[in-house]
């Protein structure tokens, strides 16, 4: 029997025995369906009139700061009754405040001005949280409560970066990075008892080459395989440097992120989680003891990027984000986001300090991205220069001067590639928005530009993606196959973004359906290149870099559309391909406490339920 009645009982209001089908539904021959109801909403704990105060108090905070005097306006209330009839704030203290975002329970929807710039959510207790990324506002009905955002987690299971990996068990530990950078390491923890033997530690190395440097690129490989190993052979206690010791776990850890269990088995003799569990220890241990906030040495600095990037999957998109941050600040006061060229620098140095600077500036955006912040943290000043593209038998540390570059696909071509987009939208000229100064991405769906130069700039990005590294992309080479999907799907990524019906007054209701169904197609061969590196085993060791950048967007975009898609042809292979992204991403099902995870889930359910009818 069933714990709830089915529907048509619920409808006519009748006791029901809740087998299947049931007696009443097998009498009028009705069809006989079940489903769980809706969680009772949450109840505040507080009394309203406390909450109602603290919001009053907010208001008149933002008032007074955008010009309007408190006392005039209680003073003209108690004389005329009305405190709000003669207000009258500054010029543009409207608009300041609309843009804010400011939610309002039971209010209004948001206006354009708020769409545009993002919100402050506001809590009942009096958090905030900021959310100015476009990814949470395509699913912002789907949130029952705008605290299921904005709330903070107090239980020992922290919730997951909202990257649906597959996770194999492995979670972090609770308060997931403040005792990292707050000191709560233990300085006397024999962190050289932590590493791997040296034949572990080979083949880690080599699975690291394999699966992660290819798309990574931080450093220069033959001289870090050195400073792992042959220095480490020379000394007679085998013992690495605080520096090489701590970029040597973040290696280790970044490895047994790439392999599956059966292949750490086989590797290490461990299972993975143990693995990752006692090399993250190892490298936040190591990093403490290379005095990590205080640090002037690039290897130190690669250590905690690298490790940055390889735990994104398990940390809380939030925590990452203020950790990417201390990377830019720690780059920033090493000088790194400058060039170097006419410094002291060698040109090894220059081109190694290049090659992290654009990692750590991927890294900021995309964390600040998924975690809700949007991409305004790292538009500030820097010249650094895109690395070369030369492979690593190019570089060496004693050469005084630049190599040459080569002609054609090298070992740089994937990061070369993504760097390629992130300078298209520093240096664009053809989306000069007038009414707004922050992110490119957010210009690229801004109405205020032109559709014609916003399809220009798409169109030049294409061209410079085909002459400079789709024509030279080998399909037998695994690498290069990976290279010429992602370049395809990024620029449908592009497409979507421009044309998304956000961008209108009315959400899209007034656009032509020529333009949704081509929104739709794009949307539609994004998720399918997904499934396509998902399911090759060409590209299975490249997995943990598909999983952290999964196409939130397209998925959302796709679901949000088959609502109200008719049955046909198109919607049965749209299904077919949500199916295989649930099928791949387990975790979008079983990861029950993460809020995102929780808004596309009951999204799928609304679209699942609109093909039912």
């Amino acid at each position: 029997t069933q714990k709830n009645s089915c529907l048509v009982c619920q409808q006519r209001k009748v006791k029901c025995d809740r087998t299947v089908p049931c007696s009443n539904c097998r009498k009028s021959e009705k069809r006989c369906e079940y489903k769980a109801p809706l969680p009772p909403k949450r109840r505040s704990r507080k009394a309203p009139e406390l909450g109602l105060h603290a919001r009053v108090r907010r208001y008149e905070q933002l008032l007074t700061k955008f010009g309007v005097k408190i006392e005039d306006v209680a003073a003209a209330g108690d004389d005329e009754g009305d405190p709000m009839r003669d207000i009258s704030p500054e010029p543009g203290a409207i608009g300041i405040l609309s843009g804010a975002g400011i939610d309002r329970e039971g209010g209004d929807k948001e206006d354009d001005t708020q769409a545009e710039n993002g919100r402050i959510i506001v809590t009942r207790s009096g958090s905030t949280r900021y959310l100015e990324s476009s990814l949470w506002r395509d699913i912002d009905d789907e949130l029952r409560d705008p605290e299921a955002i904005a709330q903070v987690h107090s239980s020992d299971e922290e919730q997951l970066a909202g990257i649906p990996g597959k996770s194999e068990g492995f979670r972090p530990a609770p308060s997931d990075s403040a005792h990292f950078i707050l000191g709560g390491i233990d300085k006397n923890v024999d962190v050289d008892s932590l590493l791997p033997s040296v034949e572990v530690a080979k083949r880690l190395w080599h699975v690291f080459q394999e699966n992660v440097d290819p798309l990574c690129k931080l450093f220069h490989a033959p001289t870090t395989e050195k400073i792992l190993f042959e220095n480490a052979e020379q000394r007679k206690d085998g013992r690495l440097s605080k520096n090489a010791r701590a970029l040597a776990f973040s290696i280790f850890t970044f490895a047994v992120t790439s392999m599956t269990n059966e292949e750490c088995e086989q590797a290490a003799g461990e299972p993975r989680a143990t693995l990752l569990a006692r090399f993250r220890e190892g490298t936040q241990a190591s990093l403490v003891k290379a005095c990590i906030l205080r640090t002037s040495d690039i290897i130190v600095l690669q250590a905690y990027t690298l490790f940055l990037m390889a735990v994104r999957q398990y940390y809380d998109a939030r925590s990452l984000w203020i950790l990417s941050g201390t990377a830019l600040r720690i780059a920033q006061r090493m000088g790194v986001h400058k060039d170097g060229i006419g410094s002291e620098l060698t040109p090894f140095q220059i081109e190694i300090r290049r090659r992290l600077w654009w990692q750590i500036v991927v890294l900021d955006r995309t964390t600040a991205e998924i975690s809700g912040a949007g991409t305004f943290a790292s538009n500030y000043s820097w010249d650094s220069r895109v690395p070369l593209n030369v492979n690593d038998c190019d570089l060496d540390p004693d050469m005084k001067d630049f190599p040459k570059e080569r002609e054609g696909a090298t070992e740089m071509i994937f990061c070369l590639m993504r760097y390629e987009l992130g300078d298209f939208f520093r240096n664009i000229k053809y989306l000069q928005a007038p009414d707004t100064t922050d992110t490119p991405w957010k210009k690229l769906g801004s109405k205020m530009v032109p559709m014609e130069e916003k399809d220009k700039a798409i169109e030049e990005l294409q061209r410079r993606f085909e002459q400079k590294y789709l024509r030279y992309c080998d399909p037998l080479n695994k690498l290069h196959y990976l290279v010429s999907v992602v370049a395809r799907s990024i620029i449908a990524m592009l497409f979507m973004i421009t044309h998304h019906p956000r961008q209108y007054p009315d959400k899209g209701a007034s656009m032509p359906q020529e333009e949704k169904d081509r929104i739709f197609e794009k949307a539609l061969k994004i998720i399918e290149y997904g499934n396509l590196l998902q399911s090759s085993p060409v590209t299975r060791g490249f997995l943990w870099h598909m999983n952290v950048f999964f196409t939130w967007q397209a998925l959302i975009f796709l679901v949000d559309h088959l609502v109200n898609m008719p049955i046909g042809p198109n919607s049965d292979k749209a299904w077919k391909q949500v199916e295989l992204v649930y099928g791949h991403h387990p975790a979008l099902i079983t990861e029950r406490s993460n809020t995102l995870h929780a808004a596309v889930r009951r999204l799928t359910l609304r679209a699942w339920e609109g093909r039912e009818k």
